[in-house]
C-alpha cells in the first residue's frame, strides 16, 4: 500500500505552523491599514521569513524525510511551478532550493503578502492561485511520475474547513463587478478543489480518499484571523479524535519505508549541507502540533 498526505492552503486555517507564529507573522498596522490595503500588501514578508529562518535555518529542500510536492506561480514565465523533491531521476533542480526559499513563494498570497523574488529574480506567489487543494496533483504526480500502482494508493486529503459560497445566484437582475469582486476568488477556489477531488475519486477511486474538511460556515473564519487560533485547535482536535478509529488502521497502523533521493545534496557539496560522515545537528524542535497523533505515510504532496 501506498499513501499520500496532501493538506489545502488557508493560511491561519492551517493551523499546525501558525499556531505559535500566527501573532508575528499577522501582526496587524496603525488605524489606516484599510486605505493602505488598496496599495499595498496587508503584511510585510519580514516577520514570515524570520520565522521560517527560526524553523528551518539553512536546510534545503533536498534535506526532506519524505517526497514532496509544493505548488507556487511564476509571474515571469506565467506558468505554474512545483517545487519536487528528487523523488524521480528526472528531478534535478528544486531539492537544491533553500526551504524558507520555497516556503516564501508558495504562501505569498496577493494582498496579503508581497510577491516573493527569488535569489535568482523570479517573481513568485502563492500556490493556492491554482492548486489550494492538492490532491489531485499528489494523485497525478504518485501515478504519471512515480509509476505506482493506481489500486495501491490510500490519500488523507486535509482541509483546512470549508464554507458555503455567499452568492445570492437567486436573484433576478444579472450580478456585477461589484457583487462579484469579493466573491470571485472564493468560486475559484471552491470550483478547483472540487475538481481535485472529483480527479482523485476518477483516478483511483472514492473509497481510496480520506476527504477531511468540516463545514465551519457559522464561524466566519478568515485566513489571517488569529483570534480564531485557541478554537481553531480545539474543533481541529476534536474533529481528529472522531476520524481516527477510521483512519487508524489505513494510514497510522506501520511506519512508512525510508525516502531515498534519487539525487543527495552531499554528493554536491552544497554549502550548510554535512558530508556523508559527519552527523548532522539535531533539528530545532517543531511546533506542537494541533492533535496529538504522529502522521507517518508516505506523502507525494
Amino acid at each position: 500500500m501506498r499513501r499520500i498526505l496532501t493538506i489545502d492552503g488557508g493560511g491561519i486555517k492551517g493551523v499546525f505552523f501558525y499556531r505559535e507564529a500566527g501573532g508575528k507573522i499577522f501582526h496587524r498596522r496603525r488605524f489606516n491599514a484599510r486605505m493602505l490595503r488598496l496599495f499595498r500588501a496587508k503584511y510585510t514578508n519580514a516577520p514570515l521569513r524570520q520565522v521560517l529562518t527560526e524553523a528551518f535555518g539553512e536546510r534545503y529542500l533536498g534535506e526532506s524525510k519524505t517526497r514532496l510536492l509544493i505548488p507556487s506561480l511564476n509571474l515571469a514565465a506565467e506558468r505554474v511551478h512545483l517545487y519536487k523533491t528528487s523523488h524521480h531521476p528526472k528531478l534535478v533542480n528544486d531539492y537544491k532550493v533553500p526551504a524558507v526559499e520555497v516556503a516564501l513563494a508558495t504562501v505569498a498570497a496577493p494582498t496579503y503578502f508581497p510577491i516573493h523574488v527569488s535569489p535568482e529574480g523570479v517573481p513568485y506567489i502563492d500556490g493556492s492561485m491554482w492548486a489550494r487543494n492538492p490532491l489531485g496533483l499528489a494523485i497525478i504526480e504518485a501515478i504519471g511520475q512515480l509509476e505506482w500502482k493506481r489500486d495501491e494508493i490510500k490519500v488523507l486529503s486535509l482541509g483546512c474547513t470549508s464554507t458555503h459560497l455567499n452568492v445570492s445566484w437567486q436573484k433576478r437582475i444579472s450580478l456585477g463587478a461589484s457583487y462579484w469582486g469579493a466573491r470571485i476568488a472564493d468560486v475559484f477556489m471552491k470550483a478547483q478543489s472540487s475538481s481535485a477531488i472529483a480527479t482523485a475519486h476518477v483516478l483511483i477511486g472514492s473509497d481510496n480518499v480520506y476527504r477531511i474538511s468540516p463545514d465551519m460556515s457559522a464561524f466566519h473564519f478568515t485566513l489571517d484571523g488569529v483570534q480564531h487560533m485557541p478554537l481553531l485547535a480545539e474543533l481541529g482536535r476534536d474533529e481528529a479524535l472522531r476520524q481516527l478509529a477510521e483512519l487508524r488502521p489505513v494510514f497510522f497502523a506501520e511506519k512508512a519505508p525510508q525516502f531515498v533521493p534519487c539525487h543527495k545534496l552531499q554528493d554536491l557539496g552544497v554549502l550548510g549541507v554535512a558530508p556523508p560522515d559527519t552527523p548532522s545537528p539535531p533539528p530545532p524542535p517543531a511546533p506542537e502540533p494541533v492533535v496529538d497523533v504522529a502522521m507517518t505515510p508516505e506523502v507525494a504532496a
